[in-house]
């Protein structure tokens, strides 16, 4: 069941409590940045990673889309509208 493997996850994790930052918190956003961050926010270092990700999904499905053109086979504008459920 769902609680089960909820006590399962808390128990492996050594507890229920917020997780420690990550080496000592550099990389979080300056104190009094917002007014209350929440004990779960990423660190800056993971949201450039997260945002640069997703430009480089975009550029590949604007590629894909261009290639379709270059080749004259429209079928390949297939890939892109797969990958854009990915997004």
């Amino acid at each position: 069941s769902l609680s089960a493997l909820s006590a399962v996850a808390v128990f492996a994790s050594g507890g229920a409590s917020v997780h420690t930052p990550w080496l000592g918190g550099i990389g979080n956003a300056p104190a009094g940045l917002w007014p209350a961050e929440p004990s779960n926010a990423l660190s800056m270092p993971t949201w450039v990673i997260h945002t640069s990700s997703l430009v480089e999904w975009l550029v590949a499905m604007g590629l894909a889309w261009r290639y379709a053109d270059a080749v004259a086979q429209p079928r390949w504008r297939g890939v892109t509208w797969g990958m854009l459920r990915l997004v």
